[in-house]
């Protein structure tokens, strides 16, 4: 999915073999899109944060071609800083959490698509390492990964970790300049789980694309973010119901055999998503097919290191 921006409404879809088909236009609210307008798919749902100097964030239902009303992104509780222009972005977990990043002020704000409230969370921080006091401009970009989201800052070459278990920001290491430009218009940063990689365009004019890997099981890279076990075993799965795809979080105290397996409302074990094997301390994830299951309530279970954790998963 995608909007055109350039002061327009159109809001498009492209199929891999359909090419792109034109969908209902984005609500004309508080005028047409100029900057700052990010997209994120989160559940069933796409979300757009309008930009362009608005608080305006709407749900489009893609199963029948519309807009919910606009929400504020504003702090549950607080009013903001400023609205959304340049240098702002936006990004989803893909399950009910949608983060916001407003450039020029820095502001960082969360919300569940289950609740529609936006709570503010610690900004992103104006002086890096360099020393200098920088704001977020064009070509700022924010990913998620597990429970962490990264930001590629615009006006700079500086990526930053927020970690969302202790609640802080790191600065990682710089995006090599080369002697070339900083990030600009048309930056854009991704996570790729298939291989646990960060990858982004410098934009500013370059067609520079770059690629930061991370060492297995750590939420930020080494010297950093140093990866910390948890202090118990625990599970969880999110979106929950579900009808598409689903992901499964689960952390380890400490290295242990592991085992987790899929049990439908009768007992009888639906799917085995782990057999026994040894896993490291810290947090894993994996996904389960739900359109895969027939509809009904089922419970997921992890056994390890003789301890267990379960939890009801829906399939609708």
């Amino acid at each position: 999915y995608a909007v055109k921006g350039n002061k327009t409404l159109e809001f498009w879809r492209y199929r891999a073999g359909e090419g792109w088909t034109e969908k209902r236009s984005v609500p004309n609210t508080n005028g047409v899109i100029t900057a700052g307008a990010g997209l994120a798919w989160s559940g069933t749902n796409v979300y757009l944060l309008k930009g362009s100097k608005t608080y305006g964030c709407y749900a489009y239902f893609a199963d029948r071609d519309s807009w919910g009303d606009e929400q504020s992104v504003m702090p549950s509780g607080g009013g903001a800083a400023g609205p959304f222009d340049k240098g702002s972005a936006f990004a989803s977990d893909g399950a009910n959490r949608l983060y916001a990043l407003s450039g020029k002020y820095d502001e960082f704000l969360r919300c569940r698509t289950t609740s529609n409230a936006w709570y503010e969370l610690p900004g992103l921080p104006f002086e890096g390492r360099s020393g200098h006091y920088r704001a977020a401009k064009d070509g700022t970009s924010i990913a998620c990964r597990v429970d962490s989201v990264y930001a590629l800052k615009g006006g700079t070459n500086e990526l930053w970790c927020y970690d969302a278990g202790d609640h802080s920001w790191r600065q990682l290491d710089d995006m090599p300049t080369s002697g070339r430009k900083n990030v600009g218009v048309g930056g854009a940063l991704a996570w790729l789980e298939l291989t646990n990689s960060l990858y982004a365009l410098r934009g500013n004019g370059s067609r520079e694309l770059w690629v930061y890997t991370f060492p297995a099981q750590e939420p930020c890279p080494a010297g950093h973010a140093a990866a910390v076990a948890p202090a118990t075993l625990s599970l969880r799965v999110e979106p929950n119901p579900s009808v598409l795809r689903t992901r499964v979080w689960f952390a380890l105290p400490q290295p242990t055999g592991v085992s987790l397996k899929l049990y439908d409302a009768a007992g009888t074990v639906r799917a085995v998503l782990l057999k026994e094997g040894s896993l490291s301390a810290g947090r894993h994830e994996l996904d389960v097919d739900a359109p895969a299951l027939p509809r009904g309530v089922y419970l997921l279970r992890l056994d390890a290191g003789g301890g267990s954790a379960s939890v009801k998963f829906v399939r609708p």
